[in-house]
Formats: structure tokens, C-alpha cells, sequence
């Protein structure tokens, strides 16, 4: 989660929900009692707040309520390198900004970020289990928390269900006029809290926000610490949903300008109605729209129609930003992905899970392929994929992206797998064996896809992308040409293509070494080599055709023309073939 002001839509977000003079954010009584007291207690909670900017005198409307609110989440963000934002609309997520607040219940929460007793012990009196001379919360600060409890310092007094103990119920009414009486030190906990998450999984913000409400079930990826959440819950189901719908919720105050994820069951109050103004409808949201086009760098919600929405993907960092330099989530012991981290250019993306296949297979083959795309990052490709699923029901991907500078992005582990050949029944009849059908071939094949636009098409003297020639021309020293006498009909039907970069082809020697270095399979760790001339298509009698020994599932390094003649992916560049000859 990377560090960022409140953006101008969350300042006005905030302001309009602490619009007025009036004292419901600040004083309020719920129709229940504050939850787990002695006696039971129902009265008008009262918050003295006090004004950051005079500690002498104390907040007095919501409007000055607002004003401290962004002081206070740009401040604490500040300090703990986060994103304001997502910390501004957690806090209103949990609360409404109602500092009083209280969710009743069997919840101990409390105030703006509604914290629950023993959170506010882990966090603020016992400092997350740091040693004094690195506490993070001051002593003033705890003081302040504390003030006038019982046994301050014990675990038990925060806990209303200890049998061992009264001191948590006498405990509870007292330390929720505290909480609220100082959202300031409240705030700051949330940040430190909030950090502790951004440091067990690489920063991943869906993952933080699902760990702060549903417990410590941290990983480097979302899915996996929702699998744990799974594992680890008596009641995981309803954990887990109760998480997911946490962070949708809080993604839909950062990202959902038109109120579309109504639509999927949040309620129509989840955050401000538009109004009109000056003849204008304004919506009230933190700026965070993903529905346009070009896509905000760093802003990767995927919220609105055309986005199917899935809180896995939720992350505020544009995915493909997301470098996992360590453990990896998929097993503890991948080897392929232990010999990557140490490549600077690599990184462990997340890719929804129901796009690949989770079943390990034994691989004899790696297939290269080049993606017929421009962009100068993979998000697009990877977007496309993840669609496939819901337009066709087909889980087509790879495990591994090599963009345009060189950088590595691994999609899922190589023990599983995707459908990227598209071999077809015909296809097998003609070039097949007998027993190896379309699902061996898949999972028994590493897919590698090369960023790159593909075939070129000349018009006026320029080279364009066949695959969209309205693009601009590709610049003439990334064009590599394809003529007589070696290639009299071109390559698969085209004269030019654009050059694999340098940075690509080192990539590719880095990628292809440490799969042949990690893979559990001895087959294709010792045959990762170049297949010769025939794994770039033969061309015979006026046509292209495809190699039989691929269809074999002859071990070795292949390109997606070795199994489809209708492709022009990869094409020998020979830097490339270089390459490939000297793995061997």
C-alpha cells in the first residue's frame, strides 16, 4: 500500500458527511446498550475531542469534526507510509465517522475505527508485542487510553470473555469514553495496526483490509490468506464472506462514482447520495475510478459494468506493481519461484484462481508465445484473461508474462495450469498420437508469453500492428523484416514483426534457467532446449504446418506455431534462436 494524500474527492467526501453544526457525530444513543458493561449501561455517549489545532479547547461541531479528521488520517498516513485514502474510508466503513459509535451486539468495537477491546490492548497498551525502547504507541498515549481502568496493563481486563475476570466488564463503559473522547490516538493505532498488515503481505492493500477486520490470517497474496481465514474459522463461511464484504465495501467508498455496487447487495446508504449542485450532479466518492479509460496508474479497483467484480483482485496498487521478492504463497517450497525472487526484474502477481486449473501436473514442455498487444505493461492482457472466463467458460492464460522491459510477471506456480495452446480435435487428428489429447497437452506444457505486438503490416512505408492498425507506426529500429531468400512468403504471413527487446531476450535466459533449475520434473529440467528449425513451423507445398513431435510431447522448448499453423507466435529473431542454441 503505497503512501498517498487524501485525494481532493476524499476531503470533499469527508466534509459532507461531517456537514452541519449539529452533534450526532459527536454525542449519540443507540436504542441498545453499550454491549458487555456492568451494569448495563443506555445513555447519551458525549465525545470531548480534543482540537488539533488548540489542545486547550475541544471540537464542538462536526464541521471542526471533519477539518481534524483529515489532519489527523494525512498525518498518521504520513507517518506510517500509507494510503489516507484507504485509511479515510476504512474509518468510515467501521463508523460513519461517528466517533460515539458502538455496533452493539456481541461486539466490543469502539469509536471511529471501531476497534474491539482486545484489539486496543494488542495494539495500543501491549504494542503489538514490542519492547519499550520501539513502542510505537507513546506512554502519554496509552495513558490517555487507559485512564481510570482497572488492572490496565492485564490482557484479562480487556477480554469480556474471561471467565478469570470481572475487571473487562467494570472496564468496558470507561474505555469507550476514552476511545472516543481521543480518535486522534485511535487513528494512529489503526495506521500502526494497518502497517503491521502492509508488512506481512507485501503491501497488498485487499489483503491488509481483509486481515485488520477478519483476524491475522496473513500471506504474500489475498487468496491465500483467505484459504487460511477458510482453514482457521469455526464459522469460515460466514467469516469469510463477512470479510470480503468488508473490503468491497471499502473499495466501493474509494472507486464506485456511479453507486453501481448497490447492485451487489451493499444498500443504497453505503456511502452519500449524490445532490445536485449548481445544476451539477456530484457524487461522493475518494476519486478512485477505474471505469475509465486509460487507466490511472496505481488505481487498479476494477469497479463498474464491464468489471465482474471480485474482491480478490481488490488491490489500490496497479497489480502488476506487486512484487513478491520471498515466500510465495502457492506452496513454501516452489522452486522456481525461490530461484526468481532473486532476479530484480521479477514479480508474483495476483490472477484470480478460477482462471487456471489447481492441480498439479508433471510438465514436458515450454511453449513460447508473443501476445499481439502494445501496451507498456500487461495489465491488459492479464484483464483479458481474467474475462475469458466469464464470456466463454475457457480458463486460457500462462503462468508467465515477459513485458517490454524485461520485467517477469508470474501469474501462478508452474506445478498448475491453463489452457494457451488452443489445439482443436481437428488439429490432433492431423498431427496427434494416439492417448495424448487437448488437456495433456495444456497441462503438460509452461506457457511464456513475450509482450509484444506480432505480425506488421505496411502502409505508406510505415510498419504497423496487424493486430491494430489503427496504432501507431512502430518506430523502423524495433521492425525486424522477414524476406527473400530465406523467407520468399514471409513468416506466417507476414514480412515484418516487432522486435523482442534486449531486455526481453535476457529476461527469457534468466526465466527458462531457474524453470529448468526448479522444476520437479527431471524431463523437462534436462530437455529445456532449443527443438531446432521445425519448433518455428515448416512451410511445405504453399502452406504452413505444425511439428508432430509437439504434439508427441517431445520435451524441450516450443513455440505456439510448433502446435498452430494459423499462428505467427513466436517468430526467429535471432537473437532469440541465439539464445535458445545456447541453453543447450
Amino acid at each position: 500500500m503505497a503512501y498517498s494524500v487524501l485525494t481532493e474527492e476524499g476531503k470533499k467526501f469527508i466534509r459532507k458527511i461531517c456537514k452541519g453544526t449539529g452533534n450526532s457525530l459527536l454525542q449519540g444513543t443507540h436504542t441498545y446498550a453499550l454491549p458487555y458493561t456492568t451494569p448495563p449501561l443506555k445513555k447519551l455517549w458525549v465525545c470531548n475531542i480534543k482540537d488539533p489545532n488548540d489542545p486547550t479547547k475541544t471540537i464542538q461541531n462536526n464541521a471542526q469534526l471533519g477539518e481534524a479528521l483529515i489532519t489527523w488520517f494525512e498525518k498518521y498516513a504520513s507517518d506510517f507510509q500509507l494510503d489516507a485514502n484507504v485509511i479515510a474510508a476504512q474509518a468510515y466503513a467501521e463508523s460513519g465517522y461517528r466517533a460515539w459509535d458502538f455496533p452493539g451486539g456481541d461486539s466490543t468495537a469502539s469509536g471511529i475505527n471501531q476497534f474491539v477491546m482486545l484489539t486496543t490492548y494488542w495494539v495500543i497498551v501491549q504494542n503489538m508485542g514490542n519492547p519499550p525502547s520501539k513502542a510505537t504507541m507513546l506512554p502519554g498515549e496509552i495513558a490517555e487510553i487507559n485512564a481510570n481502568l482497572k488492572n490496565p496493563r492485564s490482557r484479562d481486563s480487556y477480554n469480556v470473555l474471561s471467565s478469570l475476570s470481572k475487571d473487562a466488564y467494570d472496564n468496558r463503559p470507561i474505555l469507550h469514553q476514552n476511545v472516543i473522547d481521543n480518535p486522534a490516538i485511535m487513528i494512529k493505532a489503526q495506521c500502526y495496526y494497518m502497517k503491521f498488515f502492509a508488512n506481512n503481505s507485501d503491501s497488498l492493500t485487499s489483503t491488509s483490509l481483509f486481515c485488520y477486520s477478519r483476524g491475522t490470517y496473513m500471506s504474500p497474496t489475498y487468496s491465500r490468506s483467505i484459504q487460511k481465514c477458510d482453514a482457521g474459522h469455526p464459522n469460515a463461511k460466514d467469516y469469510k464472506t463477512e470479510g470480503l464484504n468488508y473490503v468491497l465495501k471499502i473499495f466501493g467508498i474509494l472507486g464506485d462514482k456511479d453507486n453501481w455496487l448497490v447492485g451487489k447487495g451493499l444498500g443504497k446508504d453505503y456511502k452519500p447520495a449524490p445532490e445536485k449542485i449548481d445544476g451539477k450532479m456530484v457524487y461522493y466518492y475518494f476519486g478512485y475510478d477505474q471505469t475509465k479509460e486509460p487507466l490511472e496508474p496505481g488505481k487498479n479497483l476494477k469497479i463498474g459494468p464491464g468489471y465482474d467484480w471480485n474482491p480478490y483482485q481488490a488491490n489500490v496498487q496497479e497489480s502488476d506493481h506487486y512484487n513478491l521478492q520471498n515466500d510465495i504463497t502457492e506452496t513454501k517450497n516452489d522452486k522456481v519461484v525461490e530461484e526468481l525472487s532473486k532476479y530484480e526484474k521479477y514479480k508474483f502477481i495476483y490472477f484470480p484462481e478460477k482462471n487456471y486449473i489447481r492441480k498439479p501436473t508433471a510438465k514436458l514442455q515450454l511453449v513460447l508465445h508473443h501476445t499481439a498487444s502494445g501496451g507498456q505493461s500487461a495489465a491488459g492482457d492479464i484483464l483479458w484473461w481474467e474475462q475469458q472466463v466469464a464470456v466463454s467458460g475457457d480458463r486460457v492464460s500462462v503462468s508467465f508474462i515477459v513485458t517490454r522491459d524485461g520485467t517477469i510477471l508470474q501469474l501462478f506456480s508452474t506445478q498448475y495450469w491453463a489452457y494457451h495452446l488452443g489445439t482443436t480435435e481437428a488439429l490432433i487428428a492431423e498431427y496427434g498420437v494416439q492417448g495424448i489429447g487437448n488437456e495433456a497437452l495444456n497441462s503438460g506444457s509452461i506457457g511464456i508469453e513475450i509482450d509484444n505486438w506480432g505480425g506488421l503490416i505496411n502502409r505508406g512505408g510505415n510498419w504497423y500492428p496487424a493486430a491494430s492498425p489503427q496504432s501507431p507506426a512502430i518506430p523502423i529500429q524495433d521492425v525486424i523484416e522477414y524476406k527473400s531468400p530465406n523467407y520468399p512468403q514471409g513468416y506466417h504471413g507476414y514480412y515484418a514483426f516487432q522486435r523482442y527487446t534486449n531486455e526481453q531476450i535476457e529476461s527469457l535466459r534468466v526465466l527458462i534457467k531457474a524453470i529448468s533449475m526448479g522444476s520437479e520434473s527431471k524431463k523437462i529440467a534436462d530437455a529445456l532446449k532449443y527443438s531446432g528449425e521445425a519448433m518455428w513451423g515448416t512451410y511445405v507445398g504453399g502452406k504452413w504446418l505444425a511439428n508432430r513431435d509437439a504434439y508427441a510431447q517431445k520435451p524441450g522448448i516450443w513455440t505456439h506455431v510448433s502446435y498452430r499453423p494459423d499462428k505467427s507466435d513466436c517468430q526467429p529473431q535471432p537473437n532469440l534462436v541465439d539464445l535458445l542454441k545456447t541453453l543447450q
